[in-house]
């Protein structure tokens, strides 16, 4: 069970819950000047990676101390099965550092310094994955990340730098929803009408190097925007956004 609490005396809102395989639960409160992470227990904690007091199921989780955080809001949190955090949003700043749009944080909330991105993405991330290989793709409002053009899409190393094998060629606007397939093909939803020249509306599939997927076409596919996207077991799609129709069914 997993307990909430009011804010009182803050100007925020909570904007992402995200699990972690430590059965830590991480919040994402966005601030009126910038984005905060937290964490609370969900349950009886599993043994992690280093000793740590026990805090009580639903309490916040201060063994976790990202200070003083990010400048700028937290869009995205992915938790690691190694207990790092990594975290992606509009900020340019983690823990004082230059971190742009990106960082990663150690499982006590400092900043994983053998996690660097460069000079990151030059506008906001809306959206990330974690790979099993540990590959991160993320996805958003940019057009280049550490100098190399990836417009709207880019997949990163384990340890931050550009995984110059995966490409879009001329990119994708507006990505704001991924998912990953087992079998490594990239679901992508938005508000775009072509990915790569290639007519996709608001919805593509990639493949496991970044090229469009062309046995995917959802033709006419969303009226709208797509904002989130979860694949079930059985490889049915389910997306959500503020569209009222697909593929003129409404």
């Amino acid at each position: 069970m997993i307990q909430l609490w009011k804010l009182s005396g803050v100007n925020a809102m909570l904007s992402l819950v995200h699990r972690s395989p430590f059965r830590r639960v991480f919040f994402v409160f966005v601030f009126l000047l910038s984005g905060s992470i937290s964490a609370v227990r969900a349950s009886a904690p599993t043994p992690t990676p280093t000793p740590t007091p026990t805090p009580t199921p639903g309490q916040l989780d201060t063994t976790f101390v990202p200070a003083p955080g990010t400048d700028d809001a937290v869009n995205v949190v992915i938790p690691q099965p190694d207990g790092k955090v990594i975290a992606a949003g509009r900020f340019t700043l983690a823990n004082n550092v230059a971190r742009n749009r990106i960082a990663r944080f150690n499982f006590n909330g400092s900043l994983d310094t053998s996690f660097d991105p460069g000079t990151g993405a030059d506008g906001e991330i809306t959206a990330a994955v974690l790979q099993p290989d540990g590959r991160i793709i993320v996805a958003g409002r940019f057009t280049s990340f550490n100098g190399f053009t990836h417009n709207g899409i880019c997949r990163l190393n384990a340890n931050g730098s550009v995984d110059q094998t995966f490409g879009l060629g001329s990119g994708i606007n507006t990505a704001l929803a991924l998912a990953l397939q087992t079998d490594g093909r990239i679901i992508v939803g938005g508000q775009f009408s072509n990915v790569d020249l290639t007519p996709r509306f608001n919805l593509a599939r990639l493949n496991n190097d970044g090229s469009v997927d062309l046995n995917f076409d959802p033709v006419n596919g969303p009226s709208g925007d797509v904002n989130a996207i979860v694949i079930q077991p059985d490889g049915r799609i389910v997306i959500g956004g503020t569209f009222i129709g697909y593929n003129g069914f409404a």
